[in-house]
């Protein structure tokens, strides 16, 4: 036999392998290849659908922290305005009615 480099080399004994000895152990592992990416395709196809509903679920999450983010502001304002009548009553009463027991000097605002 000759090699790559020109060398001649002598091959005193050779082995062989029948091809259709082959075919059995490369058909089962083909078929063990194909259901483990069938597997594989089902596991994404799963997690794709999980991630779509979690992207639904955290749309719907932002859409009513900002209704809560609204509804929480627009009852700051409107306490807000009830400390400020409140503070005007109790200076009007106070100042008719001195006497009256929230009217005492670190009562009034």
């Amino acid at each position: 036999m000759t090699l790559a480099n020109g060398d001649k080399q002598t091959i005193e004994k050779t082995l062989g392998v029948t091809q259709t000895a082959l075919i059995s152990p490369i058909v089962k592992s083909v078929q063990e290849l194909y259901a483990h990416e069938q597997a594989t395709s089902q596991d994404v196809a799963a997690l794709k659908a999980e991630i779509d509903r979690l992207k639904a679920l955290a749309g719907k999450s932002e859409a009513a922290t900002a209704s809560l983010k609204a509804d929480s502001q627009a009852k700051d304002a409107a306490i807000a305005q009830l400390k400020a009548e409140s503070a005007r009553l109790k200076a009007a009463l106070c100042s008719k009615f001195s006497d009256l027991p929230f009217c005492a000097s670190n009562l009034v605002e």
